[in-house]
């Protein structure tokens, strides 16, 4: 998914905060604050849609081509309203 995601990532970083987290890396911030987000599903990868409260608005299994992440970012945008 990491070329997808650098793709999505170049089109989308203005619009919306992003966050990407290697489960390698466990004992960063960013890891101990979103990780417990996923609940008891602990599929990789994993793509989460956070709204500004905190909440999971949306959830994706499997990894994604980067028109079909910024489809997914779209709908979860329109959910969060």
């Amino acid at each position: 998914m990491e070329p997808a995601w650098t793709q999505f990532e170049s089109a989308y970083k203005n619009k919306v905060n992003l966050v990407m987290i290697n489960v390698d890396e466990d004992q960063t911030p960013e890891f101990k604050k979103y990780t417990p987000l996923r609940g008891k599903d602990q599929s990789l990868p994993a793509t989460l849609w956070v709204d500004s409260k905190g909440k999971v608005v949306h959830t994706r299994l499997g990894s994604m081509t980067a028109a079909q992440l910024g489809q997914e970012t779209d709908a979860a945008a329109r959910k969060a309203r």
